[in-house]
C-alpha cells in the first residue's frame, strides 16, 4: 500500500478572503443583497445595514436582484 506524504499545511487564513472566513464562521450578518434599482431606487445605499442574502428584497421597489456579497 502506497502512502502519501503531506506537502505542507493548509491554512484557511491564507487561502480564504476575510469575507469567506466570516461566511464559514457564520458571520452572515455582514452579507448584503445588491439590487440594480430598475424602476426604483438601487440598494444598498451608503450606510445601509447588511440584510443578509435576500434576493426577493429587490422586488419591493429596488429593481432586479444582482448578487449577494
Amino acid at each position: 500500500m502506497k502512502t502519501s506524504k503531506p506537502m505542507g499545511k493548509l491554512s484557511l487564513k491564507k487561502e480564504l478572503s476575510r469575507n469567506e472566513q466570516k461566511e464559514i464562521r457564520g458571520g452572515a450578518g455582514e452579507i448584503q443583497t445588491y439590487c440594480d434599482g430598475a424602476g426604483g431606487s438601487p440598494f444598498p445605499v451608503p450606510g445601509s445595514t447588511p440584510i443578509g442574502c435576500q434576493p426577493s428584497y429587490c422586488n419591493v421597489g429596488h429593481g432586479h436582484f444582482l448578487y449577494c456579497a
